[in-house]
């Protein structure tokens, strides 16, 4: 009968947990007084802990009523208004509790955070600012600060946000709080190396194991982040596989260590080096760090979306992962579903750049401006906004974006070059060169910025009717001295007087020529990897684009097939010569012997009946002497190269881009130069370049009939004798299955028995014999590597090393048995010539003085060839003979495994399997290295899989032989597909050009 004994009880019973009893004790209390506003908040507390929220919630108004100056009700019905989602009640009631309780530091703090959370920022700091008013405990004094200096962080008032955080360590020195914030703002600041040390300083301090592991995470994080920032990728990479060892189900690790892996590939991808700047292998092993790399980053992203499925900034970065790998179609698929989840202004910004590599510029200009409509400030959506629409010829609203740019950003070099190349564009020079000024006093060594305002000033000149400054700058920069000597490298070409008299900067010039001869050449990692703006493309007249006639050169050389009679009034044909001597018997054929001279010479159709209209002696001037004439005088709009073996000077050309639109001849075994900067499409016909495979190639395929100068296919050759075959071993002969005297003299000098014209399936050894096309050079790491586990994996299978000589044996051997394999499986033959290739080095020894055997002859023995995917993936032009040797190997009837990838010299081998047809390669090429050796594998283990794939080649053999006796391929030496119906209208080639040229 005791309200207070009932309420007592009531509170017993809450604090233990038991909020039923309670609830009934504490309305028995109520029942005995019903006046009572704290039994009535109290109440409200076990209804709420039972939730039961409207009941609590009539018991604090309850209270309100009885007692409306009493500040728990207030507060405790604030907490309750929070839980129900009515944030703007809760704050009221909170500001109502520190009006009646002034001196209660929780309402402040949970005031603070509610305002915090609901971005009401102002509030927030002030409900801060004001418990630090009071006297608190030290504890309570540092959260204060801490909790504020977030709120500050947020608005982006870092420096306030330090200053509290001070006061926060000086209040509570040994509190972790402070110093996890610190490292917090550091983050916000960009400076990870600070934040790492700040997560660490929390740990050091920090007494609860699941703080201690977070603070732990947190600076390991930040430490990897300090490596990405800095240009560390590979040290990022380490840390998060640290991190994923204990925390191996966390998303945002495996999203970390993915975009690491992206990050360090990209940046293998553009240090790779070009030929001659090192070894064969050191490339070899290059490129395959790069795609260990895209492999490693493919599956964390994979890993991260198994875990979290619809986590946009996964999908944002694997569209990067796929954009850098030149996945455009697979990069855009990604960056939609990234916006269809959360349409936030990175996802727009990177699916304006998938829209623009796909070739949609409207839609890239689209999603440019929505990324800017959520980003108002972002500078980089502005500057690429500004290139779409310079590119969409909006120049204007192009300047505009530009101009908003450089507002935003004006130390930004690249900004200015581009808003000055709008007023270049549109022949506005003197603005053009006021922008490019500008960017020189920001980037005083930035070589597209001392170009672009050296070339304003030449057409500056050209405007003034001052023809021979300009003629002056564009010598000293690009052309011939004023001597006629070409200009070199340390010189300028003209005299120093004549250049001071010039408004111009003698140290730019130099710069600028040293800059151009270093990366003109082909191989340079700036030439592989981004089109770089010569002066011709600046200033020249390039084709006009109102002008019915086309322009069509074509470059020859030794070996090179004819051009095609292109008979159609509308199209004049140029042929550029890089013979040394007469011009090629094609072409003196075609034009009846017309001589060249070191001048252009115009051939008259009626009296000659040639090809060309005209030809040039390529090898009588500089090659940028010859991009300039083909670029400005010539005006072509199609060049396509028609030599089968690029010559140094070709590809620098090729490399210089004096076309705009660049073709290769896609003949079998010439697809070798993996540069879209060279080419952009590729002629090919669908029996050599499958269109399943089409993805491989940077250059656009456009499929014709007949490739030009398809050569017939080569005489089969019989096999050779086995016991002339003589493969030297390396250690002890392999057991045999069975004694065979016909090889018993190869046995008795160490050598190994080939299994004969079936290999395996004769039963000749126990495993496979191997046939490794080297070409001319010796095997690189990767390739060693791979072609060491796929004889792991078959304990019976030997190596045939075609080409390397016995007294090579030694180290190969020492590096086999270092890989586990027994040197005796290592073999090679004496014959080291590759017989009819025409460029092969002269075999070492040769037996009884014979002449060495044809390479079909000897292979022949073998079981299948593995092209190395090394070399083949890595070497900078290809190795000729490596895709002799596959040819070959073909025409004896062996299977040959190849690495189609898009890299330079796979493609020559890949080109020979696909020609027998778009099955066979399927099944002789893969994409990657794992692919390689678990096609390797397979075909050394499995005979009958074997004995049909040689089938199938001999089959295709047959085919080839009947399609070139055809009568569509009676001609071969000027295919139908290139030639005109008649001298009135274009013909398919003529069509082709107008193709490529939309």
């Amino acid at each position: 009968s005791n309200a207070h004994a009932w309420h007592g009880l009531a509170n017993t019973q809450a604090a233990l947990g038991d909020h039923a009893k309670a609830v009934l004790s504490f309305r028995k209390a109520l029942r005995l007084k019903p006046n009572d506003e704290v039994a009535q908040v109290n109440l409200g507390n076990s209804l709420k802990s039972l939730g039961e929220i409207d009941k609590a919630a009539n018991a604090y108004q309850n209270a309100v009523r009885l007692a409306p100056d009493y500040g728990p009700a207030y507060y405790n019905l604030a907490g309750l208004r929070q839980v129900q989602g009515r944030p703007d009640a809760a704050v009221e009631l909170y500001q109502e509790t520190i009006r009646l309780q002034p001196t209660l530091p929780e309402a402040y703090f949970a005031l603070g955070k509610l305002c915090h959370a609901e971005s009401r920022m102002h509030e927030a700091i002030l409900a801060y600012q004001s418990v630090l008013q009071l006297d608190l405990p030290n504890h309570l004094r540092a959260q204060a600060n801490v909790k504020g200096a977030e709120v500050l962080a947020r608005e982006g008032r870092e420096a306030e946000a330090m200053a509290m955080l001070d006061a926060a360590v000086s209040a509570a020195p040994d509190f972790p709080a402070p110093f996890a914030a610190r490292a917090a703002v550091a983050i916000q600041q960009g400076d990870y190396a600070t934040a790492a040390r700040g997560f660490n300083q929390a740990l050091s301090l920090a007494t609860d194991p699941e703080q201690q592991r977070h603070f732990r995470l947190q600076a390991t994080i930040a430490a990897a982040q300090a490596h990405m920032e800095a240009g560390r990728p590979g040290a990022a990479i380490k840390l998060y596989e640290e991190l994923l060892a204990e925390h191996p189900r966390n998303p945002q690790l495996h999203l970390a260590l993915g975009t690491a892996c992206s990050t360090a590939a990209a940046q293998l991808s553009s240090a790779s080096p070009g030929e001659g700047e090192v070894s064969s292998a050191a490339r070899a092993e290059h490129a395959a760090r790069e795609e260990r790399l895209f492999e490693r980053a493919t599956e964390a992203f994979q890993f991260a979306l198994k875990l979290q499925p619809n986590h946009a900034p996964t999908y944002r970065n694997i569209g990067r992962l796929l954009r850098a790998q030149r996945e455009y179609n697979g990069a855009l698929a990604a960056f939609k579903r990234a916006v269809k989840l959360v349409p936030d202004a990175a996802s727009w910004f990177d699916m304006g750049i998938a829209h623009y590599e796909v070739g949609d510029l409207a839609e890239s200009i689209a999603c440019y401006r929505r990324s800017l409509a959520l980003q108002p400030h972002d500078v980089r959506a502005h500057a690429n906004l500004g290139s779409m629409l310079h590119e969409a010829g909006e120049h204007e609203a192009a300047r505009s974006s530009f101009r908003l740019a450089a507002q935003l950003d004006p130390s930004n070099e690249q900004v200015l070059l581009n808003w000055g190349h709008t007023f270049r564009d549109t022949d506005q020079p003197r603005a053009a060169q006021q922008l490019y000024m500008r960017a020189r006093q920001v980037a005083p060594d930035n070589m597209q910025v001392l170009q672009a305002l050296w070339q304003s000033r030449v057409t500056l000149y050209q405007w003034q009717g001052r023809e021979s400054a300009a003629s002056q700058v564009r010598q000293m920069l690009y052309g011939r001295g004023a001597d006629g000597s070409h200009g070199n490298i340390s010189g300028t070409g003209v005299s120093l007087s004549a250049a001071v008299a010039l408004p111009l900067r003698m140290s730019e010039l130099l710069l600028i020529r040293r800059h151009f001869a270093r990366h003109a050449a082909v191989g340079s990692p700036q030439t592989r990897r981004r089109a770089q703006t010569w002066p011709w493309q600046e200033a020249g007249p390039g084709p006009d684009p109102a002008s019915t006639e086309m322009h069509v050169g074509f470059l020859v050389a030794a070996g090179s097939p004819p051009p095609p009679r292109i008979a159609s009034a509308s199209t004049r044909v140029y042929c550029y010569s890089f013979e040394r001597g007469p011009l090629p018997a094609s072409v003196q054929d075609a034009s009846h012997g017309a001589p060249l001279s070191s001048q252009p010479r115009r051939l008259k159709r009626r009296e000659f009946k040639s090809v060309c209209d005209v030809l040039v002696d390529a090898l009588q001037q500089p090659v940028q002497s010859l991009a300039e004439l083909i670029a400005v005088q010539h005006r072509l709009q199609v060049l396509v190269d028609l030599s089968m073996e690029p010559s140094a000077a070709i590809l620098q050309l090729l490399a210089l881009r004096p076309a705009p639109v660049q073709v290769l001849n896609g003949q079998k075994g010439a697809l070798s130069l993996g540069n879209p900067l060279i080419a952009q499409y590729i002629l090919t016909t669908r029996a050599l370049l499958p269109p399943s495979m089409a993805s491989s190639f940077t250059e656009k395929p456009v499929w014709l009939g007949v490739p030009c100068g398809q050569p017939a296919p080569p005489p089969r050759v019989a096999p050779l004798p086995v016991e002339r075959l003589g493969l030297v071993a390396s250690g002890p002969a392999p057991a045999r299955r069975r004694a065979d005297t016909d090889r018993a003299a190869g046995s008795a000098q160490g050598a190994v028995p080939g299994p004969g014209a079936g290999g395996l399936l004769a039963g000749g050894l126990p495993g496979a014999l191997v046939a490794g096309l080297l070409g001319t050079v010796g095997p690189d790491p990767v390739t060693w590597d791979v072609w060491m586990a796929v004889l792991r994996a078959c304990p019976h299978a030997v190596l045939w090393l075609v080409h390397v000589p016995a007294a090579a044996l030694s180290p190969l051997r020492d590096e086999a048995m270092a890989r586990g394999v027994a040197p005796h499986r290592i073999v090679t033959s004496p014959w080291t010539t590759l017989g009819a290739f025409p460029s092969s080095s002269p075999h070492e020894s040769l037996l009884d003085g014979e002449e060495p055997p044809s390479l079909p002859a000897m292979l022949a023995h073998a079981d299948f060839a593995l092209s190395p995917p090394g070399s083949s993936a890595a070497a900078g032009g290809g190795d000729a003979a490596g895709t002799e040797e596959v040819r070959q190997a073909l025409l004896a009837g062996l299977p040959v495994l190849t690495l189609a990838a898009d890299r330079p010299a796979s493609r020559g081998p890949f080109s020979e399997t696909t020609a027998l047809g778009a099955g066979l390669a399927l099944q002789m090429a893969a994409s990657t290295f794992r692919e390689y050796e678990s096609k390797a594998i397979g075909l050394a283990k499995k005979g009958d899989e074997l004995k049909a794939l040689r089938a199938q080649i001999q089959q295709s053999h047959s085919d080839e032989c009947i399609e070139k006796s055809s009568e569509e391929c009676s001609t071969p030496q000027v295919p139908h597909s290139w030639s005109s119906p008649s001298k009135t209208q274009d013909g398919p080639w003529c069509l082709a050009c107008r193709l490529l040229l939309s």
